[in-house]
C-alpha cells in the first residue's frame, strides 16, 4: 500500500487538481488505475502517456516502477462518458 500512496502523492504534485484512482491488481499484484485531469484537455493520448511516464521515471526508482501496470490518462469529460457505459 505504501507504493500506491507514494505514487498518488507524486501524481497529485505533478498534476494539480487531478483525480487519482490507483489499486493493486491481480495477478502479480501490480498497480493500475486512472489519472483524471483537466490539463489533458486537447492533448493526444500519446502525449499524456509520455508525460506520465516522465513523471514516474523521475520520481520512482526503477525497481519500484516494475510494479506498475496501466494507468489511464483521461479528461473529466472522457471519464464521465466511461462512467455512463
Amino acid at each position: 500500500m505504501a507504493l500506491v500512496n507514494d505514487l498518488k502523492r507524486v501524481l497529485l504534485a505533478e498534476f494539480p487538481g487531478a483525480e487519482v484512482h490507483l489499486k493493486r491488481l491481480k495477478p502479480g499484484n501490480s498497480i493500475g488505475g486512472s489519472l483524471i485531469w483537466e490539463g489533458f484537455d486537447s492533448q493526444p493520448q500519446i502525449d499524456r502517456q509520455v508525460k506520465l511516464r516522465e513523471v514516474i521515471e523521475t520520481a520512482l526508482p526503477s525497481g519500484t516502477r516494475a510494479h506498475l501496470s496501466l494507468i489511464m490518462t483521461l479528461t473529466p469529460d472522457e471519464e464521465a462518458v466511461l462512467s455512463v457505459q
